[in-house]
């Protein structure tokens, strides 16, 4: 082996020192050797000295100015220099001196896409296939090119192919990878990030992606355990502590989740981070320190719409609620035509009064509260409609055996039911709440559960003995329709029985609580006008709110 094939050695196997040494020896003994120069330019812009490599091709052009591969060299020099323009004009003289040299026509690709001047690169990607079919490299970058286009058939079928020609390139296993867990095909994305990980163990990127895609595929431990490893890797990882959060977060401990959104605050702070730690912190009734992680995601991201609304929502419940108005406010801006917050900030502001609150909204609320629905209204509320309700049919009525059919209006999980269900031949059960719905199922109370309003009940259920209505008409204003719908449902003898908050105001108003009551004189005027023989209107207490009782009526009607 003579010198130069030894330098060249030496340089591929990237022992640059030793390969300059014996360049250098080799230019003294003669320093008009072409193929010396050149390979010490292509050694000096590997090892980011520019200027060294730039004199280097300049000197081996002056000997020879006729050889497409020194151009092509220096262009590449252009382009790592991040100067496309100047790598382009080299690229082109390559090409003049050689117009079937398919590495100049890839390597131009290279600066168009540089510049983005995407349909310009496809253009010379496929110049260099059509000289090389089997150029690896033109297939993986025209790969590359069309996953930015969107294109991403296309861009699998070339990166299949740069695989072929050569089965240990990382670069395309992990691109393909990412195509797949962009496209949601979260096997394939995670076969091929372990397919880089076996040619790469220790590539820290592939381990955090290949998270991404066991937490897009629900397989939480694992990606536990890859997002672990990331952080072995690289323990500065800029996202890697709070993705282990949601994985932690998804696999239900909320305190493992908080230590590592708070790690992630120290290394990188993201709005997320703050975001998820104001939410678990809401979730622990930690709510003065809930508001200040919230506020700081609100400040990083003014226009992030779950903030403003959590915000709007804390600031409610600690009773402060200008604040709680200029959140609302805030969260309408970004989502104007939002019938939730529309009516959220009509109860807070008192500017209007509509009159029921959006079916969404309350599908939203007690889909949110379903899980803790019943120890929540009878523990720590003290909610007593059910019983109250039960009470006063019972004193009404001389059933002593399942002979009625019931209409449960916004049934919830099935407080009143349980209940009632010793005189139901047939109880029907409605909420606009679906997990209201499931958490009602799992009672085995109801002969009949629908997630539907109020109103669509009243008219698709008809014949019933009894209609109740626990604490349902807090989220709503206006009645008289419902009064008349409530008749029409009714057998003759039928009762119905419902349970309002109470108001002075006439007839009814939207409370800051977000909750309607409404006044006597407007419940004894539906009662007129809609035919009912009103059995009993009862002061009673509802449940507890902040320690303060909730007053309220508790009305029963006859349809003679």
């Amino acid at each position: 082996m003579n010198k130069l094939q030894q330098a060249h050695q030496l340089h591929q196997q990237g022992k640059f020192k030793e390969a300059e040494t014996l360049y250098q020896q080799l230019l003294a003994e003669d320093d008009q050797q072409i193929d010396v120069l050149h390979a010490l330019a292509v050694l000096y812009g590997q090892s980011e000295k520019y200027d060294d490599a730039l004199t280097m091709i300049n000197k081996a052009i002056k000997i020879d100015d006729a050889l497409a591969p020194l151009y092509n060299s220096k262009g590449n020099i252009y382009l790592r220099l991040d100067k496309p323009d100047e790598a382009i004009a080299q690229y082109q003289k390559a090409i003049d001196q050689d117009n079937q040299y398919a590495i100049a026509y890839n390597n131009l690709g290279n600066a168009y896409g540089a510049k983005d001047q995407l349909d310009q690169a496809k253009k010379q990607y496929e110049k260099a296939i059509r000289l090389m079919a089997h150029y690896s490299d033109a297939h993986y970058n025209l790969g590359v090119l069309l996953t930015r286009l969107g294109e991403h058939k296309a861009a699998i079928e070339h990166l299949q192919q740069s695989l072929t020609l050569n089965p240990h390139r990382p670069s395309a296993l992990g691109q393909l990878a990412e195509i797949y867990l962009n496209d949601g095909d979260f096997n394939k994305a995670i076969d091929y990030y372990q397919k880089r990980l076996d040619l790469q163990p220790e590539h820290t990127e592939s381990f955090f992606s290949l998270a991404q895609a066991y937490l897009q595929n629900q397989q939480i431990d694992d990606a536990i355990a890859a997002l672990k490893k990331t952080l072995i890797l690289q323990p500065e990882h800029p996202e890697a502590n709070h993705y282990l959060g949601n994985a932690e977060l998804a696999a239900g401990d909320p305190n493992k989740a908080l230590n590592y959104y708070f790690r992630q605050l120290e290394i990188n702070p993201m709005m997320e981070s703050y975001y998820n730690i104001g939410v678990l912190l809401m979730s622990q009734n930690r709510h003065k320190e809930s508001i200040q992680y919230l506020e700081q995601a609100a400040t990083i991201d003014p226009g992030y719409l779950p903030v403003h609304i959590n915000l709007g929502a804390l600031y409610l419940k600690l009773n402060r609620l200008s604040d709680a108005i200029r959140h609302y406010q805030a969260a309408l801006t970004i989502k104007p035509d939002d019938a939730e917050l529309k009516h959220i900030i009509s109860a807070l502001t008192a500017n209007e009064t509509p009159d029921a609150a959006p079916a969404e909204y309350l599908a939203n609320l007690f889909d949110q509260y379903a899980k803790y629905y019943d120890k929540h209204l009878t523990e720590a509320l003290q909610y007593q409609a059910p019983e109250l309700l039960f009470k006063a049919i019972e004193q009404e009525s001389t059933v002593n055996a399942p002979e009625w059919t019931i209409l449960d209006l916004g049934c919830g999980t099935g407080l009143c039911g349980k209940l009632f269900k010793r005189f139901a031949k047939k109880l029907i059960g409605i909420d606009v709440s679906a997990k209201m719905i499931t958490a009602a199922k799992q009672k085995a109370i109801y002969d009949v559960l629908k997630v539907m309003t109020v109103e669509d009940a009243l008219v698709e259920f008809n014949d019933n003995d009894l209609i109740i209505a626990g604490d349902v008409f807090s989220y709503i204003g206006k009645l008289d329709a419902i009064y008349q719908k409530a008749y029409d449902a009714l057998t003759t003898g039928g009762l119905f029985a419902y349970t309002v908050e109470k108001t002075y105001t006439e007839p009814y108003e939207l409370q800051k609580t977000i909750r309607y009551a409404h006044s006597k004189k407007y419940l004894d005027q539906l009662a007129q006008n809609s035919s009912f023989e009103p059995i009993r209107c009862d002061n009673i207490v509802l449940r507890k709110q902040r320690n303060v009782p909730v007053e309220g009526y508790l009305v029963v009607l006859k349809k003679n």
